[in-house]
């Protein structure tokens, strides 16, 4: 499962963006792709408020806050593919720096021949780095539905519920079979296990409610801690 986001303050743009990314997708990869179409910049602030998972994204940064905006989204998703679309007018000193990490640019005007070249280099690095199983900094799940790749900085915790493993994120719950005790071993040491139930990612806690026996995380949510583990979660938070 693939999450592209492509916004933009002109209509048509969205629309031939849309036409060209669901073409390339379909000759260059056998995932499902979602695409999350935008066309205001409130439409953009509130999808993104949502802190979605995204694997590419193609936004327009023209404008208040359109800088900001691509930062937010490199900031949350360490590893999507990020296409930025510009006009002359904007000082790519603003854009091109490591707080963005731009992977490809659309500079306006834009023309069919720019959007197939961009999109084409763009989909074809994306896929064939979405192929790599090498990659430490990020989780893969299989489902019925298709493959995920999730950053580990996405990932809330892990919960076993009803014989299978539950994934959360601050937008997104995903289900698989797998066990606590292989996905202990598997993960990295940025996760912990609070729980004979549940994996937490320990930048995520928040603090360490002792007297509840209980972490709360970032978002505000509550995971309880066995007896047996509450000295791993006060080494973690030390």
């Amino acid at each position: 499962m693939i999450d592209m986001m492509i916004f933009s303050r002109r209509e048509q743009e969205v629309v031939v963006l849309r036409q060209y990314s669901g073409e390339l997708a379909g000759k260059m990869s056998q995932e499902k792709w979602v695409y999350h179409c935008l066309k205001s910049s409130r439409e953009a602030e509130d999808f993104l408020r949502e802190n979605p998972m995204l694997d590419m994204a193609c936004m327009d940064i023209a404008g208040k806050g359109g800088v900001e905006r691509a930062e937010k989204v490199r900031q949350r998703n360490r590893h999507a593919y990020l296409i930025l679309i510009a006009d002359q007018g904007i000082s790519p000193a603003l854009y091109m720096r490591p707080g963005i990490m731009a992977s490809s640019l659309l500079l306006r005007p834009l023309s069919l021949e720019q959007i197939r070249r961009v999109l084409g280099e763009a989909f074809r690095e994306f896929c064939r780095e979405f192929e790599r199983e090498d990659r430490k900094a990020s989780f893969v799940v299989e489902t019925r539905e298709g493959r995920w790749r999730i950053d580990y900085g996405q990932i809330n915790y892990f919960e076993s519920r009803e014989k299978k493993i539950c994934l959360r994120t601050d937008s997104r719950e995903i289900s698989f079979y797998d066990t606590m005790d292989r996905l202990e071993q598997e993960l990295s040491e940025e996760f912990v296990r609070c729980h004979r139930s549940f994996l937490v990612n320990r930048r995520k806690i928040r603090r360490y409610l002792p007297g509840e026996n209980m972490v709360e995380l970032q978002d505000q949510s509550q995971i309880p801690v066995s007896r047996s583990y509450r000295g791993r979660i006060r080494e973690q938070l030390v």
